[in-house]
């Protein structure tokens, strides 16, 4: 396989967004013969799962893995806080958790002049952005992930199909088009392109689309959470079909059941619900444990042996990548996104091959002899390379797959900012790999917090909560601003293995970043039993009281008002 290095920008000197966005578009794509023509080297393939996440770039998530086309050494773009005579920053590592990671502007506009004619240089300038678009979480939030690019695939030259939003690259992946539309609000039309799913329903072959918090085809037409707008349907003429939609989409519980009876469809879109999206400003590493959950489930699957996953990002989500894309198409591409093929017919390794999301139309439609939709995808990678069908390749064990994730909800948004005297209610819930609330979980959590030294201790505070039928909810009031990190982890004996989550709280409005900080709550090693929760606990009461803790917290005389 050949990387392909150099990208080529046919914009033209125009200035200002008007011109800037004329020049991009002024390219007519050149069409070329569907590659889709038989072969008798096909993988044994039977079932396509595509795992959809959201919004990184490949050097945000894999710009140090070993031998890829990764960040650049020394590498520098213009200071955002100063003038450009000042000294310029560096991509610099970023803790995954939510309040640490950024939703930047990702609309077409911004990401055109983010990437300055093919320079990458924009990134840290463009207003709001800052050092946000530079981070990179990495291995340490995406265990999994990481351990799933190093047995199997890792495409490293993988691009967002268009430059703009998440609706229209969606489009993209499922139909090889987004019929010109490139933005996230709603169209007052129905699209009349055909998709994937007409295609494999034409010729013999079942789908579905799997969403983590569906209920009905109501949540689609009311817009309820993400269900309209990550449903691959959207105002596609299906959206209005009520009885080809209920026969065709449902939630995680369906695709789990599907899994463990052997019953896949040919092929299976499936979306997590938000807060396990990897969508900033979310928790990476929660998004992650799940993905390990599910693949985890699949490779356990009889089906296995005739199953190929493929882990995408429907686009990079404004964040930076130091590879030019290609402009081939009038829309696109966009900036590079991580892709990951897993099956037991891949050949290991990198693949520095041209791809993006729709190669997996490409990949399906050689498969299975179905036309192109599109000059698009008749023209894709078809990613055939990367797979072979001799010498299956073994599974893998992956270092963090929980029995049950544990998700804190009712978390306050950036601009929602908890402030000092407010009460703020957490949820702690323990969820199923089908992202369900799960009811056979009665067991202890362990709370830690992090906090500036020399606060008082938020008002309510345990070391511990007890899950009841999976679910606990705790209520704090922070006395004091600054910033704040609550940890959460199961320390059941008989949930061995379950997940953590961590939560950033910043308290009061512009809280400058108190690097002393005091550590209080239990602090042994994961996994603990039972009985090893209760000897790591502090001697002292949960919700202290007095001038002084013992961790040298400062706490409020008063009692915690009901």
């Amino acid at each position: 396989m050949q990387r392909v290095r150099r990208r080529v920008w046919a914009l033209t000197a125009a200035t200002g967004i008007a011109g800037l966005l004329i020049s991009f578009w002024s390219s007519p794509p050149q069409y070329a013969a569907s590659v889709n023509a038989p072969s008798s080297s096909a993988p044994p393939i039977h079932h396509v799962v595509e795992i959809m996440l959201e919004n990184h770039t490949f050097d945000n998530l894999f710009g140090h893995f070993p031998n890829a086309n990764g960040l650049p050494s020394n590498l520098t773009l213009p200071n955002p806080d100063t003038n450009y005579e000042a000294p310029g920053v560096s991509p610099m590592n970023a803790p995954g958790n939510v309040g640490d990671t950024v939703d930047i502007n990702h609309n077409r506009a911004p990401e055109i002049m983010m990437m300055h004619n093919g320079e990458m240089n924009y990134y840290t300038v463009y207003p709001d952005n800052g050092l946000a678009a530079i981070t990179e979480f990495g291995r340490a939030n995406i265990p999994n992930e990481w351990q799933l690019a190093q047995h199997f695939v890792l495409a490293e030259d993988n691009f967002q199909p268009a430059t703009g939003p998440t609706q229209p690259n969606r489009e993209y992946a499922i139909a090889g088009t987004a019929g010109g539309w490139i933005s996230d609000s709603p169209p007052n039309f129905t699209f009349s392109f055909p998709t994937i799913y007409q295609d494999l329903a034409s010729h013999g072959k079942s789908w579905g689309i799997f969403q983590g918090d569906y209920v009905s085809r109501n949540d689609a037409q009311n817009g309820l959470g993400f269900v309209r707008h990550w449903n691959t349907l959207w105002y596609t003429p299906i959206y209005q079909n009520s009885a080809e939609w209920n026969a065709h989409v449902h939630n995680l519980n369906t695709f789990m059941n599907d899994v463990v009876s052997n019953h896949l469809p040919s092929f299976s879109f499936v979306v997590p619900t938000w807060l396990y999206s990897e969508h900033p400003p979310t928790e990476i590493s929660l998004g992650d444990a799940w993905m390990g959950q599910l693949v985890t489930a699949l490779m356990q699957s009889l089906e296995w042996k005739s199953t190929a996953i493929f882990i995408t990002y429907d686009e990079g989500g404004g964040y930076y990548d130091h590879v030019s894309p290609p402009q081939n198409y009038r829309y696109g591409y966009g900036t590079r996104t991580p892709m990951v093929i897993i099956s037991p017919w891949v050949k290991p390794g990198l693949d520095d091959a041209l791809t993006s999301n729709v190669s997996i139309l490409a990949f399906m439609e050689h498969l299975w002899q179905l036309p192109p939709l599109t000059a698009r995808d008749a023209q894709a990678n078809d990613l055939f390379s990367v797979f072979q069908s001799t010498h299956p390749i073994s599974k893998v064990s992956l270092p963090n797959v929980p029995v049950d994730t544990l998700e804190i909800t009712n978390k306050p948004s950036e601009s929602q900012a908890a402030q000092p005297g407010q009460r703020m209610t957490l949820t702690i819930e323990a969820k199923t790999v089908a992202l369900q609330t799960d009811p056979t979980f009665n067991e202890p959590i362990a709370l830690q917090l992090v906090a500036p030294q020399g606060t008082q201790l938020p008002l309510g505070w345990q070391d511990h909560v007890m899950l009841v039928h999976g679910k606990a909810s705790l209520t704090l009031t922070f006395p004091d601003a600054g910033y704040y990190q609550i940890h959460a982890w199961s320390l059941s004996s008989t949930h061995t293995a379950n997940g953590g989550a961590t939560l950033d709280v910043g308290v009061g409005p512009d809280t400058v970043l108190n690097t002393q900080v005091t550590t209080i709550g239990p602090t042994a090693v994961l996994p603990m039993t039972t009985a090893q929760f209760t000897t790591a606990l502090p001697a002292h009461s949960p919700t202290p009281r007095g001038p002084t803790s013992p961790q040298g917290f400062a706490h409020p005389l008063d009692s915690d008002p009901s």
